[in-house]
Parts: structure tokens; sequence; C-alpha cells
């Protein structure tokens, strides 16, 4: 029972406060053709065709027509190959019932638009928007006819908004409008006037004849001036495209040159087969070689570090003594204070008593604070060796070179022109991504990586010494590589450790390594869960009022 009522508990929370999610229906309108029959009255008989397309079950349609001021909506009628359908009228709204599952139909709208068209002393006018701004549906491919009451050659005829521009008159004076695919939310008025002589109505309110041919001048005017200034921000696009397209290009194949050459020239001065040189602290070279992304066995790694260099010795498997703290390194000094002083007793530490400090609340925040102090040194260490090369001025040559192409990015669109708008997205972001991440190495930051990577490739080390063997493992722990850390744990896996305080080798290291790090794992994760639950908390549009749209449910 408990269950149910917080399944309808949901279910009817989803109703109330998301009732259109709730009820939405999959659909698309494929085809909507309209024709506007104008009756010498002064009247105009609608006939809708809408092809809708469902991906689901549904109800049925929906048609909005908000009439203008002094016209009425009369008649309203559905049908489906001559069936007739149900038909609810809520206001301007009118729900078509006709459900059904994944299909295609075709409903035909017929109404009468009463006092549609205002008659003058030279031509009857019917302006009038089918759709308007509150549509909320896209119509994929929308036509506009408007047929007068008789033949008549003495047409004018324009369109507004999604309208303008698509009206075609033939000599019988029926004006089509073409307007293809409409957006939601989009106005679209269409207007036609023809000789007063054609309908039965007596005309008032003087002459429209020279305000719609002004209009119509003032429509192809703004036309061809928009055309004229599309063609040259065109013509000057493809100008600054080329351009900008030859700059990047330049810019990566120099970038792709000079690294394979400073590659080529890193790897002749490499002993084929030594051990990595020492030239920065093993938490530095892995900073720098994983541009100072440490993992989370960053600090295991950085402890048996210690360990290794005599700092720190193993009292036992999780338990560890600081016996010198002259020569430490900036960061190995921060790492001591943490975990020595701060969790520790001053002198000693166990990794136990890092998983307990992490998990309590109040300390979690001293746990974050010390390893972005930690993170921070190291970085500091890398940048003091300077084996990036300094290329701040030619990055802000780039970011000029891109700054050219904003105002396109505003040009492009307004004047219709997409492809070169999507050019200038991918060109920026190529510009962006040189900006951002390019780094390139100096000579010995290159020989620094390769080194590295060599020992990934070969990891054959038996004819190293044992302490450049312990720096390859840990170098693997801390980047939690296998590739480099795996074949080291293979051959010294059957050794048996040396837990005195005399010195440390490489099997003592691997079992170390294997006790601490869950412990310092589980310290992470509880600092960093913390962290990230603490992040995470925290009227109508047509002309005269007129308007409308389409819709299913």
């Amino acid at each position: 029972m408990n269950v149910l009522r917080i399944t309808m508990t949901v279910v009817l929370g989803v109703f109330l406060f998301f009732p259109g999610q709730a009820l939405a229906v999959d659909f698309s309108i494929e085809r909507s053709d309209i024709n506007a029959e104008v009756q010498e009255s002064g009247d105009v008989y609608v006939t809708e065709t809408h092809t809708y397309e469902f991906d689901g079950e549904f109800n049925g349609i929906s048609r909005g027509l908000v009439t203008k001021k002094g016209t009425e909506i009369t008649e309203f009628q559905a049908f489906e190959n001559n069936d007739s359908l149900n038909i609810e009228q809520d206001g301007s709204l009118y729900r078509i019932y006709r459900s059904g599952d994944d299909e295609t139909i075709t409903v035909t709208l017929t109404y009468m638009i009463k006092d549609g068209v205002t008659v003058h002393e030279d031509m009857g006018q019917f302006f009038w928007p089918f759709f308007s701004e509150e549509n909320e549906s896209d119509y994929e491919n929308m036509v506009i006819t408007l047929t007068p009451p008789s033949p008549t050659e003495d047409v004018l005829a324009l369109g507004y908004g999604e309208a303008e521009g698509t009206a075609v008159t033939d000599a019988s004076g029926t004006v089509v409008f073409n307007l293809g695919h409409v957006s939601e939310g989009k106005n679209g008025d269409v207007k036609a006037a023809w000789n007063a002589e054609v309908f039965a109505v007596e005309g008032t309110n003087g002459e429209i004849r020279s305000d719609l041919m002004s209009e119509i001048d003032r429509q192809e005017e703004e036309a061809a001036a928009f055309a004229e200034t599309r063609g040259w921000i065109m013509n000057i696009g493809i100008v600054v495209l080329v351009l900008e397209a030859l700059l990047l290009g330049i810019i990566w194949i120099r970038a792709w040159v000079r690294a394979r050459g400073i590659k080529r020239k890193a790897d002749s001065k490499l002993s084929p087969n030594g051990p990595p040189r020492e030239i920065m602290s093993l938490m530095g070279t892995i900073s720098f070689n994983y541009y100072h992304m440490l993992t989370g066995q960053a600090i295991n790694a950085a402890l048996l570090e210690l360990v290794r260099k005599g700092h720190v010795i193993q009292e036992t498997e999780r338990e560890f003594r600081l016996i010198k703290r002259n020569g430490l390194l900036d960061h190995e000094r921060i790492l001591a204070e943490w975990l020595f002083d701060t969790i520790g007793n001053g002198d000693t530490f166990t990794v136990k008593e890092v998983e307990q400090f992490a998990k309590k609340e109040s300390n979690q925040k001293i746990f974050q604070d010390y390893e972005a102090k930690w993170h921070a040194a190291i970085k500091e260490e890398v940048d003091a060796e300077q084996l990036s090369e300094n290329i701040s001025t030619r990055r802000r040559l780039v970011m000029a070179a891109a700054a050219v192409m904003i105002p396109f990015l505003i040009l492009f669109p307004l004047f219709d022109l997409l492809p070169g708008l999507f050019f200038s997205i991918v060109l920026i972001g190529g510009f962006l991504a040189y900006v951002l991440g390019y780094h390139p190495r100096t000579l010995e930051g290159v020989m620094i990586n390769r080194e590295w990577q060599r020992v990934k490739k070969n990891p054959d080390t038996n004819h190293w010494t044992e302490d450049d063997q312990m720096r390859v493992y840990l170098y693997g722990i801390g980047t939690n590589d296998e590739k480099i850390s795996g074949p080291i744990e293979k051959k010294f896996s059957g050794f048996t450790p040396s837990m005195d305080h005399g010195g440390i080798d490489v099997a003592t290291l691997l079992l170390l390594s294997v006790a601490i790090s869950p412990g310092f794992e589980s310290a992470n994760a509880s600092a960093s869960s913390t962290s990230a639950s603490s992040a995470a908390s925290g009227s109508a549009g047509g002309v005269g009022g007129g308007g409308g749209g389409s819709g299913a449910f």
C-alpha cells in the first residue's frame, strides 16, 4: 500500500506541477495548405489541410484562431477523408479529436471569417495572420493561397514577418504565399487587395491603393538594400575566412613541424637504454608530464618517495616516522606538515589516522586546503625549471586574429549566411584551441617527457640500479600507469621485503604501496564527496490582435 501511495503521489505531482511535460505528444506538422476564398460579401471561407506525423500515442490536434477586431470565426468543422471529427472549443482554441498511435494523418479544417475583408472605395483588402508568435509548433512546409471572388488582374499583395517577400500573383488575381518552413514563435501576416468592383459591398473609408503601392515599394527597396548589403558581407566574409583559414593552418603546421624537430633532437641527445634523469623531484616530473593533473595515487607515491630519499622510515606497513626535515623541498615540507604534524603527532602518523581525519566533516576543509597548497607548490617547482616556452606574445596575436571573426558571428546569421557562420565558429575554435591548449616545451622539457615515454614503451630495467628502479616504480604508482609499475611489480613480487630501518628496497616499496593505497584512496574519496555535495546544494502577435497556431494532444 505504501509503495502504491508513493507512486500515485509522484504521478499526481508531475501532472500538477509539469502538466505540459506530462501530457506532451511527440509530433511534427509536415505540410500545411491554407486556402482562403474571398467572398463577394467580404466574408472569407477558409480550408486548411494539415498533415501530422505522430511518434507515439495521441488524442488529436489543436488549432488556435485568434480573431481581429470586428471579425468572427463561424462554422468551424474538421474532417479526415470526408469523415467528420468531433470538436471541442475553448475560446479561440479548437481541439479536434482523432486518437491513434504512431500514425501520419491529414486533417482538413473549414471555417468562415465573417467580415474578414475591409472594402474601401477603390479596393477590398484582406489582411490576416494565420499564425502568430503564440504558435508553439513548427510548420515544416506551409503554403497560403488567397483567391478573389472573381478573376481580376487588379491585385496588390504583400506579406509581413515570415511571409514577407513570398507573394506570387497569377493572371486571375490569386495570390500564393509559399512560406516553406516556419518556426514556432514567429509572426506571419498576409495582405491582398483586389479591385472594389469584385465585391458586392459598397466601399467606404477612402482609398488605399497608393498606400499599398508605397508599402510594396518600401519592402522592395528594403529587400534590395538587404540583398546588396548581404552581398558585400558575403564577399568580405569570404576573403576574411580564407585569410583566417590560411593563418590558422600556418600556425598549426608550424607548431607540428617544430614539435617533430624538437622530438628528433631530444631523442638524439638521450641515452638509448639509460634510466630517466633526475632533473626534478618525482612529483614535479609527474606534474610536468601530465600537465599538472595528479591522480588519486599521487599522495601515496609522494610519501613513498620520502621513504626512498631517507626522510621518512616505516615503523610498520601502515605507520611512518619523519626522521629528517632538512633538505625537504617546499611541496615535500607541506606534505610532511600535512601528514605528520596536522594528522599525526608531529613525528609519526598512521594510514588509519588519515582515513579517520578525512571522514570527520570538520577536518575536510583542512584536508582540501593542504591538498591545494601541495599541488600549488609542486607546480611552482615545475614553473621554476622553465621547461615550457614563453609564447604569450604569440598568443595575444592569435587572439587578435580570432577577434577579427567576432563581428561575423553576428553579421552572418543576421544576413542568413549560415555556412559563413559555421566556418567562423570552426576557425575561432581552432584559434582558441591554440591559445588554450598549445604549450610548447623547451628541448629539456621534451627530453624529460620522451625519456619517461621510453620507459613506458620499453620497461626493461634489469641493468639499472635498484634506486632507479624504485623511482620508476613510484612514477608508475603516482601516474596510476601499470605499464610502468607493472613490470617491476612482477619482477620483485617474490622477494622478501626488508622492514628494518637501515634502508629501503623495491620489494619493501611494493609491500608499502599495497598496504597504504586503500587508505589514501578512502581519505581522498571522503574529502572529495563532501566537497561535491556542498557544491551541489545550493496578447496575440498578429495584426490587429489576430493570430493563432497549431498543436496536438
